[in-house]
Protein backbone atom coordinates (compact mmCIF):
# COMPACT_ATOMS: atom_id res chain seq x y z
CA UNK A 1 0.00 0.00 0.00
CA UNK A 2 2.65 2.75 0.94
CA UNK A 3 4.78 1.75 -2.34
CA UNK A 4 1.55 2.35 -4.38
CA UNK A 5 0.61 5.54 -2.57
CA UNK A 6 4.51 6.67 -2.91
CA UNK A 7 4.61 5.82 -6.77
CA UNK A 8 1.08 7.99 -7.17
CA UNK A 9 2.50 10.97 -5.29
CA UNK A 10 5.59 11.13 -6.97
CA UNK A 11 3.70 10.85 -10.31
CA UNK A 12 1.74 13.82 -9.37
CA UNK A 13 4.74 15.74 -8.21
CA UNK A 14 6.59 15.20 -10.81
CA UNK A 15 4.48 15.29 -13.82
CA UNK A 16 4.69 19.12 -14.65
CA UNK A 17 8.48 18.71 -14.52
CA UNK A 18 8.07 15.67 -17.57
CA UNK A 19 5.26 18.24 -19.26
CA UNK A 20 8.16 20.83 -20.34
CA UNK A 21 8.56 20.03 -23.89
CA UNK A 22 12.07 18.46 -25.36
CA UNK A 23 11.49 21.35 -28.22
CA UNK A 24 11.66 24.50 -25.98
CA UNK A 25 15.17 26.14 -26.66
CA UNK A 26 15.84 26.27 -23.25
CA UNK A 27 14.90 22.86 -22.30
CA UNK A 28 18.27 21.90 -22.60
CA UNK A 29 21.25 24.48 -22.14
CA UNK A 30 22.49 25.13 -25.86
CA UNK A 31 25.85 23.67 -27.25
CA UNK A 32 28.67 25.47 -25.99
CA UNK A 33 30.28 27.60 -28.89
CA UNK A 34 33.28 26.20 -31.19
CA UNK A 35 34.95 29.61 -30.27
CA UNK A 36 35.72 31.57 -26.73
CA UNK A 37 35.01 35.26 -28.28
CA UNK A 38 33.44 38.00 -25.90
CA UNK A 39 30.32 37.27 -27.78
CA UNK A 40 30.15 33.50 -27.00
CA UNK A 41 30.38 33.84 -23.71
CA UNK A 42 28.36 36.32 -23.15
CA UNK A 43 25.66 34.51 -25.44
CA UNK A 44 26.14 31.48 -23.14
CA UNK A 45 25.93 33.53 -19.50
CA UNK A 46 22.78 34.96 -21.05
CA UNK A 47 21.39 31.20 -22.43
CA UNK A 48 22.37 29.84 -18.94
CA UNK A 49 19.91 32.44 -17.34
CA UNK A 50 17.64 31.13 -19.41
CA UNK A 51 17.77 27.71 -18.70
CA UNK A 52 17.75 28.35 -14.85
CA UNK A 53 14.57 30.33 -15.50
CA UNK A 54 13.27 27.58 -17.71
CA UNK A 55 13.58 24.80 -15.18
CA UNK A 56 13.01 26.98 -12.13
CA UNK A 57 9.64 27.89 -13.37
CA UNK A 58 9.00 25.18 -14.81
CA UNK A 59 5.31 23.41 -12.84
CA UNK A 60 4.97 26.41 -11.13
CA UNK A 61 1.00 26.24 -9.62
CA UNK A 62 -1.21 29.35 -8.85
CA UNK A 63 -0.59 28.85 -5.29
CA UNK A 64 2.84 28.97 -5.67
CA UNK A 65 2.25 32.03 -7.91
CA UNK A 66 0.70 33.74 -4.87
CA UNK A 67 3.33 32.64 -2.29
CA UNK A 68 4.91 35.85 -0.26
CA UNK A 69 7.59 34.75 1.97
CA UNK A 70 7.25 37.97 4.47
CA UNK A 71 5.23 40.75 3.86
CA UNK A 72 7.41 43.22 2.47
CA UNK A 73 8.50 40.84 -0.40
CA UNK A 74 6.94 40.06 -3.48
CA UNK A 75 4.82 37.23 -4.60
CA UNK A 76 6.22 34.75 -7.20
CA UNK A 77 4.00 36.47 -9.71
CA UNK A 78 5.01 39.69 -9.06
CA UNK A 79 8.86 38.21 -9.28
CA UNK A 80 7.90 36.95 -12.67
CA UNK A 81 6.80 40.40 -13.81
CA UNK A 82 9.70 41.49 -12.40
CA UNK A 83 11.49 39.44 -14.71
CA UNK A 84 9.42 39.84 -17.67
CA UNK A 85 10.38 44.02 -16.94
CA UNK A 86 13.97 43.48 -16.67
CA UNK A 87 14.35 40.82 -19.76
CA UNK A 88 12.58 43.21 -21.54
CA UNK A 89 15.26 45.65 -20.95
CA UNK A 90 17.95 43.37 -21.95
CA UNK A 91 16.03 42.54 -25.24
CA UNK A 92 16.04 46.08 -25.87
CA UNK A 93 19.20 47.31 -25.33
CA UNK A 94 21.01 44.51 -27.21
CA UNK A 95 18.27 45.72 -30.42
CA UNK A 96 19.10 49.55 -29.54
CA UNK A 97 15.56 50.07 -29.10
CA UNK A 98 14.49 52.51 -25.88
CA UNK A 99 12.63 51.19 -23.35
CA UNK A 100 9.44 53.13 -22.60
CA UNK A 101 8.15 52.96 -18.97
CA UNK A 102 6.39 51.65 -17.47
CA UNK A 103 6.47 48.54 -19.40
CA UNK A 104 3.38 47.10 -20.55
CA UNK A 105 2.90 43.93 -18.62
CA UNK A 106 0.55 41.48 -21.06
CA UNK A 107 -2.72 40.26 -19.02
CA UNK A 108 -3.00 36.50 -19.22
CA UNK A 109 -1.65 33.03 -17.83
CA UNK A 110 1.32 32.69 -16.01
CA UNK A 111 3.19 30.55 -19.15
CA UNK A 112 2.46 33.54 -21.67
CA UNK A 113 4.48 35.91 -19.71
CA UNK A 114 7.08 32.68 -19.13
CA UNK A 115 7.14 32.24 -22.64
CA UNK A 116 7.65 35.91 -22.90
CA UNK A 117 10.40 35.92 -20.57
CA UNK A 118 12.49 33.21 -22.43
CA UNK A 119 11.74 34.42 -25.63
CA UNK A 120 13.16 38.19 -24.65
CA UNK A 121 16.09 36.65 -23.10
CA UNK A 122 16.87 33.95 -26.52
CA UNK A 123 16.49 37.27 -28.38
CA UNK A 124 19.20 39.03 -25.90
CA UNK A 125 21.53 36.01 -26.19
CA UNK A 126 21.55 35.35 -29.76
CA UNK A 127 21.79 39.71 -30.68
CA UNK A 128 24.99 39.59 -28.35
CA UNK A 129 26.52 36.76 -30.04
CA UNK A 130 26.11 38.28 -33.05
CA UNK A 131 27.12 41.93 -32.25
CA UNK A 132 30.10 40.95 -30.51
CA UNK A 133 31.10 38.45 -33.20
CA UNK A 134 30.85 41.55 -35.36
CA UNK A 135 32.90 43.79 -33.08
CA UNK A 136 35.80 40.71 -32.36
CA UNK A 137 36.52 40.31 -35.99
CA UNK A 138 36.93 44.11 -36.45
CA UNK A 139 39.07 43.83 -32.92
CA UNK A 140 41.29 40.85 -34.54
CA UNK A 141 41.50 43.01 -38.05
CA UNK A 142 42.66 46.09 -36.20
CA UNK A 143 45.49 44.51 -34.06
CA UNK A 144 46.43 42.71 -37.38
CA UNK A 145 47.43 46.09 -38.69
CA UNK A 146 48.48 47.94 -35.28
CA UNK A 147 50.84 44.97 -35.26
CA UNK A 148 52.14 45.36 -38.47
CA UNK A 149 52.51 49.64 -37.78
CA UNK A 150 54.12 49.13 -34.57
CA UNK A 151 57.94 48.54 -34.03
CA UNK A 152 59.18 48.54 -30.43
CA UNK A 153 62.97 48.60 -30.91
CA UNK A 154 65.62 48.23 -27.89
CA UNK A 155 68.73 49.83 -27.30
CA UNK A 156 71.39 49.29 -25.25
CA UNK A 157 72.86 52.67 -24.16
Amino acid sequence: MRQVLFVLLSSAFCSPLFSQNVNDYYYEIPEYPDAYTAGSVTGRLIDGLGFRFYWATAGLRAEDLAFRPTDESRTMDETIDHIYNLTFIMMNATEKKPTVFPVEIPEGTFEKKRAAILGFVRTASENLKKALMQISKILRSSLKVLGERLHILFGMG
